[in-house]
């Protein structure tokens, strides 16, 4: 079986992210470990990455990605959240 790693990649942003996350940034991200994304976000998208890590599927065309976004509606940073083969 081979490895998988969990990334969340900041696709746009919309206002000033307190924390300064910025479109283009990518976190590697694990259950155990936010790497380096803000506290409020990782609380939301904890449930995907748990998912994710323990090779649940996401009822969607692919069940590797998903697309969601922090909870401050008035500074909004949109994820994407994916699932890949860890690159050698």
């Amino acid at each position: 079986m081979s490895e998988k790693e969990i990334l969340v990649k900041v696709t746009s942003t919309r206002g000033t992210c307190q924390v300064g996350h910025k479109e283009g940034d990518v976190f590697k991200v694990s259950t155990a470990d936010p790497g380096g994304l803000c506290g409020a976000a990782y609380h939301t998208v904890f449930p995907i990455i748990a998912l994710l890590t323990w090779d649940g599927k996401i009822p969607r065309d692919d069940p590797d990605r998903i697309n969601t976004c922090c909870p401050d509606v008035e500074n909004l940073v949109t994820f994407e959240i994916v699932r890949q083969e860890v690159e050698e």
